[in-house]
């Protein structure tokens, strides 16, 4: 019994590091489109995921929470009608989601009559985890 435990264990330990570190794309999509407010449309979209730096020796025992950890940066163009209104909750309900941060954008600017538009660099933390994730944990 001891010795399937070590095994498992070792598997384990094999396992965690390759989900670890993956990003759940549909994951990002769910959190984006529950932290985007209605009235707004985004026009352009690309994303990457971001190497994650390890130090070589911790500088504390604390750990990092996830919702310091960027593991991903999206890149979006939206449009909106309500102006710079849609702009402001767009803004802080991207950086009150816990899930996403908003790490820049470009001025708002009339891309039609009562349209506006922006371009934005989101940054999606480690909150948002794989499915996966839980699946090669072992209790210890």
């Amino acid at each position: 019994m001891e010795r399937e435990r070590a095994t498992i264990l070792a598997l384990a330990s094999i396992s965690q590091p390759i989900v670890q570190n993956e990003v759940y794309w549909p994951g990002v999509l769910t959190a984006l489109t529950s932290a985007t407010p209605t009235g707004g449309t985004i026009t352009t979209f690309s994303a990457s995921a971001v190497a994650r730096v390890t130090a070589a020796t911790p500088t504390s025992t604390v750990p990092t929470p996830p919702s310091a950890v960027q593991i991903a940066s999206l890149s979006l163009a939206l449009q909106a009608s309500s102006g710079y209104p849609y702009f402001r909750s767009w803004y802080f309900s991207i950086n009150g989601s816990g899930r996403l941060t908003v790490n820049g954008f470009t001025g708002i600017s009339q891309v039609a009559t009562k349209q506006i538009g922006y371009s934005a660099t989101v940054g999606v933390t480690a909150e948002v985890t794989s499915i996966r994730a839980n699946e090669f944990q072992v209790p210890r």
